[in-house]
């Protein structure tokens, strides 16, 4: 019989001070940077619980409940509430501190599930909404994208192949791209096949092959690239 394991076992705290690169002109942190917080430290709970390699399959609803500022000291504490056969599901609470006066506000908290990357599946869709207000025009620009990977048996899995595609549209004459009121940006359509090789668990060497349509009726380019990711 598998021996079960603590959650105290992989709990984890992770704590960042905001800075004005994480922020707006006005001081107020981009829900990114929380966003970002929140993964790292999900991630982080669940690959401690599994001892090897995880990727997140699915975030529940998130809503910010307060106010995060520049000078900020902010807080995620991660742990595991459910685990699977091939998946877990990671809770996450976030606090912020104001370092002057010590007062503590609950930001945000989140459930995220984590899956084994055997194989890797991910997809993401955008929509951006917005009003021109000198025309009270309205315009719609959705982007999103396909990946399919999987991590090869071989030399301690540190191979995985994989094939993404993207595309990307927006209206014609679109205001927040083309100030002149003339067509600049077109739609964008790209396949892209690359493989990963992990060098250590902190370093990656990737070369993919890329064909994109810059836009409708436009020819196809094709290109080739390489590239070492780090990870801190």
């Amino acid at each position: 019989m598998a021996v079960g394991k603590p959650v105290s076992g992989s709990k984890t705290i992770m704590a960042r001070t905001m800075l004005p690169s994480d922020a707006n002109p006005y001081g107020n942190v981009h829900g990114g940077e929380i966003m970002k917080l929140i993964d790292a430290c999900a991630g982080a709970a669940a690959t401690r619980h599994a001892r090897s390699r995880v990727v997140t399959a699915f975030v529940d609803e998130l809503s910010f409940l307060a106010p995060v500022y520049v000078g900020d000291l902010v807080t995620a504490k991660a742990s595991v509430n459910h685990v699977g056969r091939t998946s877990m599901e990671v809770g996450v609470r976030v606090e912020a501190e104001n370092l002057l006066t010590g007062n503590v506000v609950h930001i945000s908290s989140a459930h995220l599930v984590w899956t084994k990357e055997k194989p890797e599946f991910l997809s993401e869709f955008s929509n951006v909404y917005h009003r021109d207000l000198q025309t009270l025009k309205t315009y719609n620009s959705q982007a999103f994208y396909v990946q399919l990977a999987y991590r090869l048996p071989w030399q301690e899995n540190k191979w995985k192949p994989y094939y993404r595609f993207e595309y990307i549209h927006r209206p014609n004459t679109e205001p927040v791209w083309d100030i002149t009121g003339t067509s600049s940006v077109l739609d964008l359509v790209g396949s892209t096949v690359g493989v990963r090789y992990d060098i250590t668990n902190y370093a990656a060497f990737k070369g993919e092959y890329r064909n994109t349509r810059p836009g409708v009726n436009e020819p196809r380019v094709n290109g080739a690239f390489f590239q070492t990711a780090f990870t801190f």
